[in-house]
């Protein structure tokens, strides 16, 4: 239909030219961005290789740094118990003290070791190096705020290993210690020639990398996330990349921007220094050699695209003239015979298929002259014979009209047959609806359910509008009795049963007074038989409900159970443990009914206790169309059961609802969950 009415050669483009094209450009595309992928993957790659090496150099400079350490730790911590001891402490004016003599005092290098007193709020009051004073320590950032606060609660001396001064660029190898009233830090800051020197090689050969490499402009090393400073350079970071920059350190991992010709890469690396920890590799590679290889194979495939398609244009128009000048010729002929000229022919002329269908239209054509001829003879004789049956159709005609009327009417009375019919189905469903809210009235409110447990959830799905499964909850003196029933059938039918269950335990508990499950199991058995006249007759009714039922004793952490036909689960210390119930109904059954079996736990604080129907573990679903099953629920509940309850509820239902999306919902589903 799509080329009803269009040329040859316009189908032989459509059908040609823009596959191909459509190809090209597709191959095109993967080409490039293939390209583009492995020329980025490498430069990443590169970028990764230069970080290993840079980390291979710090190592080393760490490793060498430790073994300078271990001395300067010595008489740092020598130094500064002397200066607290003997000259801050009984001091009346701490932020007074000449530390200047000090200094010459304790025979201390001038030039290369320094004395700093820090207040509580992170100020240098007092210091042998007067550019300091008055500095705050805490606007350098939070982690140096962080770790000062620390020392001040610790009251412990500490030494930090080697880290970058952020005035000078050089190493410098600090210790804190408080004084005893905790009111001020006393800092020292030593200078290390032996230090300064190796760090002047790392820096060197750091530098060194990127002349390695003509498409490597910059390697840095970025120290700190507050106040970053290069290890390396005078360089810095651009505000554009400093979330980049803080997304490294963050995640401790690598990220890169691609900006015009250059690519950043921040590399994370993990450092020995508690308080400059975190430090990052700015490796900035020249895109300009890869964009160009990219524009040159875009350029050859604008070549290759344009050749190819008029190439094909020209193939396409060669091979559309040689079909359609025949055909064209051939359907001249055709409209003159159209006209009634039957005696016309074609001439067999052009390919091979144009040749033999020329040939079979001439054929054709003979033949249609001969039955032409013919039909005229035969029209005379067939319009005699139309007129007769035109007369008997006539009459036909009215017998129909009057079937027709009376199927007309026969419409109209299904009509409003169907009419009543919906409107008796609305009540029907109107009164289930509100048979439904009658239901749910008798249910235990949330507000009921919080008052009895610590910390609980239902998980409750009728499969119909109104539900077989119920349950029930109350409390006589210290017991928190509660109950989950399963009744014969789903549905009116098993909502009326819950109906009956619930009236009869208000009766047996609330007015007769008991409280054991088994007890009340028995009893429930016997009036529920009484009620519903069960003699096990035939066509008798042989309704009932499976139950659990369980007694909380808070006072003395003791809970009772019995069951019909139902368990009930405990899980405690990551252990689910089964109580199983009693092999027989509440309501009439064959054979002897025997005395519900009564259960006593000890419970304790944090025990998990779940009861339910058989509704959850029988329901279809799954890539298999299978049961859920007892095994698959009791895994659910260990995997979950340490999550809160309202959690574990929506899990559930979850997990049920995803089981069954494929199917349909078999069974009234209920589940409770709570927390001795």
């Amino acid at each position: 239909m799509f080329f009803k009415n269009v040329s040859i050669f316009k189908q032989l483009v459509f059908l040609v030219i823009i596959p191909v094209v459509v190809s090209l450009i597709g191959l095109a595309i993967y080409n490039i961005n293939h390209t583009r992928e492995t020329l980025v993957g490498g430069m990443q790659e590169k970028s990764q290789i230069l970080s290993d090496e840079i980390h291979d150099k710090l190592e080393f400079q760490d490793y060498a740094l430790s073994v300078i350490e271990k001395d300067m730790d010595t008489r740092m911590k020598y130094l500064s118990n002397e200066i607290i001891e003997k000259y801050v402490i009984g001091s009346d004016s701490v932020e007074g003290i000449n530390l200047k003599e000090l200094q010459i005092e304790l025979e201390m290098d001038p030039d290369h070791e320094d004395i700093y007193l820090i207040n509580k709020d992170g100020v240098i009051v007092n210091s042998t190096l007067k550019s300091d004073l008055g500095l705050n320590l805490f606007a350098l950032g939070d982690e140096l705020e962080a770790y000062l606060l620390h020392i001040l609660v610790d009251g412990k001396f500490k030494a930090d290993a080697f880290s970058i001064e952020s005035s000078t660029k050089r190493l410098k190898k600090y210790c804190y210690q408080p004084t005893n009233d905790g009111e001020y830090i006393l800092e020292l800051g030593f200078y290390n020639k032996d230090a300064e020197k190796l760090d002047r090689l790392v820096q060197k050969r750091i530098n060194e990398i990127s002349k390695k490499h003509e498409s490597v402009k910059s390697v840095d090393l970025f120290i700190g996330s507050d106040n970053p400073v290069s290890f390396n350079s005078e360089n810095t970071i651009h505000e554009d990349h400093y979330n980049t920059f803080v997304k490294a350190i963050k995640n401790q991992s690598a990220y890169f921007i691609d900006e015009d010709h250059m690519q950043y890469g921040f590399i994370y690396m993990d450092r020995n220094s508690d308080i400059f920890g975190d430090s990052v590799i700015r490796i900035i590679n020249d895109r300009t050699k890869e964009i160009n290889i990219i524009n040159q194979e875009v350029l050859i495939f604008s070549l290759i695209f344009a050749i190819t398609i008029i190439l094909l244009f020209m193939i396409i128009l060669l091979s559309a003239k040689s079909i359609t000048t025949p055909l064209n010729n051939l359907v001249k002929k055709i409209n003159r015979i159209s006209e009634g000229n039957l005696s016309e022919r074609t001439d067999p002329d052009g390919c091979k298929e144009i040749r033999v269908l020329s040939t079979q239209f001439n054929y054709m054509l003979e033949e249609l002259e001969e039955l032409y001829n013919g039909l005229e003879k035969k029209v005379i004789q067939r319009t005699a014979e139309i007129s007769q049956q035109k007369e008997e159709i006539e009459s036909q005609r009215d017998q129909i009209e009057q079937q027709r009327d009376v199927l007309v009417e026969n419409h109209k009375n299904l009509e409003r047959a169907y009419h009543e019919i919906e409107d008796q189905q609305k009540k029907i469903t109107d009164s289930i609806h509100y048979a439904r809210r009658i239901q749910s009235a008798i249910l235990p409110t949330r507000a009921r359910l919080k008052e009895l447990l610590h910390d609980h959830f239902v998980l409750y799905k009728p499969k119909d509008i109104v539900s077989g499964d119920f349950y029930w909850a109350t409390k006589q003196g210290n017991k928190s009795l509660i109950v989950a029933a399963d009744c014969t059938g789903h549905g009116v039918p098993g909502a009326l049963m819950s109906m009956i269950g619930n009236t009869l335990l208000n009766k047996i508990i609330g007015v007769e007074g008991i409280t054991h499950p088994d007890q009340i199991l028995d009893q429930l058995r016997t009036e529920i038989i009484e009620s519903l006249k069960q003699t096990g007759e035939d066509f008798k009714t042989k309704d009932g409900m499976d139950v659990v039922l369980c007694a909380i004793d808070h006072d003395n952490n003791k809970l009772e159970f019995a069951g019909a036909n139902n368990p009930l689960f405990l899980v405690r210390d990551g252990e689910l443990v089964v109580y199983k119930g009693d092999k027989q109904p509440v309501g009439y059954h064959i054979g002897e009914p025997k005395p519900f079996t009564n259960h006593v736990l000890d419970v304790q604080k944090g025990d998990r206790i779940y009861i339910f129907t058989d509704g959850y573990q029988d329901q279809f679903g799954g890539e298999k169309e299978r049961k859920f099953l007892v095994k698959r629920f009791r895994n659910l509940l260990l995997e979950i059961h340490k999550e809160p309850m309202a959690e574990q509820k929506e899990i559930l239902d979850t997990t049920i609802e995803e089981w069954m999306i494929n199917t349909f919902q078999v069974d009234d589903i209920l589940v409770l969950g709570f927390e001795i």
